[in-house]
């Protein structure tokens, strides 16, 4: 084991390591139980070193006599179910979290002996914390119900059972989509929906918007657009869920500017102000929608909304189809026209997700002067922002479809005014 490559006997920091963790692991069981009498507990500090000592022990003996450590683990297991029995039939107490940290603290010495030393570090605090937020756990479960349980089982399934099943290859190539690909953008839209239905019920109830818009705005400001869209028109909050969408495309100029800076700086310094301003813009006119969304929501307080269908999966279908069919025409425009019609495939590619036509931009893919590619990117992005003003009103009606619109027809404005003033037609 290489330990922050000292110059030290490796058995020794093993025994160190062992002895400080297992240590660590008896300490918060004193603190934890402190107010318990002393003769119910299994034991904390001194018990739990001791623990962690033997199983160094008997990992040093297992290289000389194979098989000691598991026949040490299993006469461990017989002695704390004896334990756990005696202590459920007279004292009543049915919690084993004590004993399964015990049998985690007899095995890190081999955990520490054959594993990197972060994974025995890791384990140590993690048992820990699970300890310790046993008030909390137990408060973060009692607003579960069995709903909550079956919509998490098929976001799992989707995501995580269908997707890596898929193959991602392209099937054809009049649809340069792979089956992955597609189940991506149903994922993408699901996940991005789920993520903001647990944010607002369980972590910001009254800010869900606010981090769904940011943290959905760094991936994909086209799905966050759509998810916020059909959850608008169910709560009454129609200016907050506009500043929530304007707020999206405010990281989508944000993470623009930073992929160019990454893959082009000489883009990336003529685009600057630009996205400077366009962030300021949709900064401002998303605060005022939010101050506005303010007075809207205590107007309406005693209106309550539960979404009853945190995956949107009809939606994300729609958004997915949407994706392929768009993809199509772009594979069909750089078939046909090239880079001769680099600018009319920008707006095209605007209609879906910009991100790879941004990327092959700026890496070069498309042989082009700089004057071209500021270009292309201001025309992706403002044909992107003109898509998301569709969505919205397709997802969410005319009230949420008209505050966004306003939004959007200015940042279009100032983004193709300024292009226009800065290299010309």
């Amino acid at each position: 084991m290489n330990f922050f490559n000292l110059h030290i006997d490796p058995l020794l920091l093993r025994f160190i390591l062992t002895t400080a963790l297992s240590l660590l692991i008896g300490l918060e069981q004193r603190i934890h139980h402190w107010n318990e009498p002393k003769e119910t507990l299994f034991g904390t500090d001194r018990t739990f070193a001791l623990l962690g000592l033997s199983g160094f022990v008997f990992d040093l003996l297992n290289e000389k006599v194979p098989g000691i450590h598991i026949a040490a683990n299993a006469g461990l297991f017989f002695l704390l179910g004896i334990y756990y029995l005696q202590r459920t039939s007279i004292q009543k107490k049915f919690g084993a979290t004590s004993i399964i940290a015990a049998l985690i603290t007899f095995n890190l010495a081999a955990v520490i002996h054959y594993y990197p030393v972060w994974l025995s570090v890791l384990l140590s605090v993690t048992v820990i914390l699970l300890v310790e937020a046993k008030q909390e756990l137990k408060a973060f479960s009692g607003r579960f119900d069995n709903r909550e349980i079956v919509t998490l089982v098929k976001f799992l399934i989707i995501s995580g059972v269908i997707l890596p099943l898929l193959p991602d290859r392209i099937i054809c190539d009049l649809i340069p989509v792979s089956p992955f690909k597609f189940w991506l953008a149903v994922v993408a839209v699901s996940g991005l929906s789920y993520s903001s239905y647990i944010l607002k019920k369980f972590f910001f109830p009254q800010n869900g918007i606010l981090f769904t818009s940011l943290l959905g705005g760094l991936y994909s400001s086209t799905a966050t657009t759509i998810v916020l869209s059909k959850q608008a028109p169910k709560t009454n909050q129609h200016y907050r869920y506009a500043a929530g969408i304007v707020w999206s495309t405010v990281m989508m100029f944000l993470r623009i500017e930073i992929l160019a800076f990454i893959f082009n700086p000489q883009v990336a310094r003529r685009l600057m102000l630009i996205i400077l301003v366009l962030i300021l813009t949709g900064t401002m006119t998303g605060y005022i929608f939010w101050q506005k969304g303010i007075r809207e929501q205590n107007s309406n307080n005693g209106i309550r909304y539960e979404n009853k269908n945190p995956l949107e999966f009809k939606t994300a279908l729609v958004f997915a189809l949407l994706f392929v069919i768009f993809t199509a025409l772009t594979r069909f425009f750089i078939t046909h026209y090239g880079t001769a019609g680099l600018e009319v495939l920008a707006a095209v590619t605007g209609l879906t997700d910009i991100d790879p036509f941004i990327l092959a931009i700026f890496t070069g893919h498309y042989s082009a002067s700089t004057e071209l590619l500021l270009k292309t990117t201001v025309i992706a992005f403002s044909a992107n922002n003109l898509m998301k003003m569709i969505y919205v009103y397709i997802f969410g009606g005319k009230q949420l479809g008209k505050l966004v619109a306003l939004s959007f027809i200015i940042l279009i404005a100032l983004a193709l005014g300024m292009i226009y003033f800065s290299i010309g037609p």
